[in-house]
């Protein structure tokens, strides 16, 4: 079995714990939540279509286009609801779009079956500035309070890393390769499986935060610590 196979399957095997839990908690899970489970789900479905592609000979290069797409309109969802800022809530909205004409053009130019990393470049890069804006409005405004009992708390985490982890393997992960393989594989065989086991495992620990809000009585107030 390749290194690229198995990490498949591993990617297929998170996504389930996710996925699972936000069907379970369907009816507790706010707007923001869900749309970080429609992009687990989208995940799930990538990885499914790649194996498929992968059996049949075929080549997958339009999901590198499809996917960051899909995960841009996803996560600009959620983010409108959870970012304060109004300064924001514009370019949040446009940004999907404005990343499907982009990859359309790149498409356009260049052919679908050409592989370009930028679109998930860009989309992961969006990402990490929309954390970073989240976790400074909390720590503005709630400096004294722990933000570990706020869901979204473990979901910014999650992207924060995912995405860092992501960028980081898009920018330099064909250098990488040239320069020292074994490097390379280690990222590949030891990195990248703690870290998609990690999104899922601070996936599920967000819905389950989210649960234990909405099953306080309206008069308890919400312990911070």
């Amino acid at each position: 079995m390749s290194n690229q196979l198995l990490i498949w399957y591993i990617g297929v095997a998170a996504n389930v714990l996710p996925i699972v839990l936000g069907l379970w908690s369907w009816q507790r899970l706010n707007s923001p939540l869900r749309a970080i489970w429609g992009a687990f789900v989208v995940s799930g479905v990538l990885v499914i279509s790649s194996l498929i592609t992968r059996h049949l000979g075929i080549t997958a290069n339009a999901l590198y286009y499809l996917g960051p797409v899909a995960y841009a309109w996803l996560y600009s969802v959620a983010f409108r609801s959870v970012v304060d800022n109004q300064r924001l809530q514009w370019p949040i909205r446009v940004f999907p779009v404005a990343l499907m004409l982009l990859l359309g053009s790149m498409v356009m130019f260049r052919g679908v079956e050409s592989f370009s990393v930028w679109g998930y470049v860009a989309s992961d890069s969006w990402v990490i500035c929309l954390s970073l804006v989240w976790f400074n409005e909390q720590l503005a405004h709630r400096p004294d309070q722990s933000l570990r009992a706020t869901p979204w708390f473990w979901i910014n985490m999650m992207l924060l890393l995912e995405k860092l982890y992501s960028l980081f393997f898009a920018l330099t992960g064909q250098w990488l390769y040239g320069y020292h393989e074994q490097l390379f594989n280690v990222l590949l065989m030891v990195v990248s499986p703690l870290i998609i086991w990690g999104n899922a495992l601070m996936a599920c620990m967000g819905i389950w935060k989210q649960q234990q809000l909405t099953k306080q009585p309206a008069h308890q107030p919400v312990m911070t610590e």
